[in-house]
C-alpha cells in the first residue's frame, strides 16, 4: 500500500494554481505527527496513521460523528481481498519461479491484514508467507526491514534475491545490506505515449541504480533462462 504521508513530511506551504487574474492562495502541508515518520511501527501505530490520513483526506476531524463508522467500513474494505488487483504479469511470473524451486514470499509496509488478503487472491498462492512491516516492527526503507526480513528467513542478505518497484524503499536500502536486488521498474516507457503531467517519480534523477532492471516480473522470470 502507497504511502501517503511520504511526501508531507514539512509544514512548509505549497503553492495552487488560480485562475487568471487572481492571486495565488498559499495552502499550508498538513504537520505529520512525529510518531509517523519514525520507522518503528505495529499494528497500533498502523492504525492511528490511517486515521490520520483519511481524516485529512476527507477533510473531516476524527471526533466527527460521521469519522468513525466512515473509518471502520474503509480499514474493512482494504482487509479484503476483492478490494485488490494483481498485475497482469505476477500469476505467470510467480508461477514460474515456484516451479523452478525458489521460495517465494512477500515483504510489505503494510499491515496485518495483508495476510487475508495474499490468502484470497489465487494470483499469490506461490508465496509461502508474507511479512509485513508490522510483522517485522519496522517500516522500509529502514536497513532493520531487510535485516530482520533475512533473520526471519534464516538467511544471510546474499541468499536473499529482492525484487522491489520502487528505488527508495526496495532498491537502495536492500543493495546496502547486501541483498541481490532486481528493480521492477514499472514506470511508463519513454517509447509510449507522454507520461501525464502528474507523474513524477520518485526519484527524479535516478541515473544508475545498480540493479538490473525490467519492467515486468514475467521477464525477469525469461532472463534466467
Amino acid at each position: 500500500m502507497p504511502n501517503p504521508t511520504a511526501d508531507a513530511s514539512t509544514d512548509r506551504d505549497s503553492s495552487a494554481a488560480s485562475p487568471a487574474g487572481r492571486p495565488r492562495t498559499a495552502i499550508p502541508r498538513p504537520v505529520v505527527p512525529t510518531e509517523f515518520l519514525q520507522p518503528e511501527t505495529d499494528e497500533g501505530l498502523e492504525r492511528r496513521r490511517w486515521r490520520w490520513i483519511v481524516a485529512r483526506a476527507l477533510a473531516l476531524p476524527e471526533d466527527h460523528p460521521a469519522f468513525a463508522s466512515c473509518f471502520e467500513a474503509l480499514w474493512t474494505h482494504f482487509g479484503r481481498p476483492e478490494a485488490w488487483r494483481v498485475f497482469d504479469d505476477v500469476a505467470l511470473g510467480l508461477t514460474k519461479l515456484d516451479r523452478t524451486g525458489y521460495a517465494l514470499a512477500a515483504a510489505s509496509n503494510f499491515d496485518r491484514r495483508l495476510h487475508a488478503v495474499r490468502r484470497g487472491l489465487p494470483e499469490l498462492a506461490p508465496l509461502r508467507t508474507v511479512f509485513t512491516s508490522t510483522d517485522l516492527g519496522v517500516r522500509k526503507p529502514s536497513g532493520d526491514f531487510f535485516h530482520r526480513l533475512c533473520r526471519r528467513l534464516r538467511c544471510p542478505p546474499q541468499r536473499v534475491a529482492y525484487v522491489g518497484d520502487d528505488p527508495r524503499d526496495d532498491v537502495a536500502p536492500a543493495r546496502r545490506i547486501g541483498m541481490p536486488v532486481i528493480w521492477l521498474d514499472r514506470r511508463p516507457p519513454a517509447a509510449a505515449s507522454p507520461a501525464p503531467a502528474a507523474f513524477v517519480p520518485r526519484i527524479p534523477a535516478l541515473a544508475d541504480t545498480g540493479a538490473p532492471r525490467f519492467p515486468s516480473l514475467t521477464l525477469f522470470v525469461e532472463s534466467l533462462g
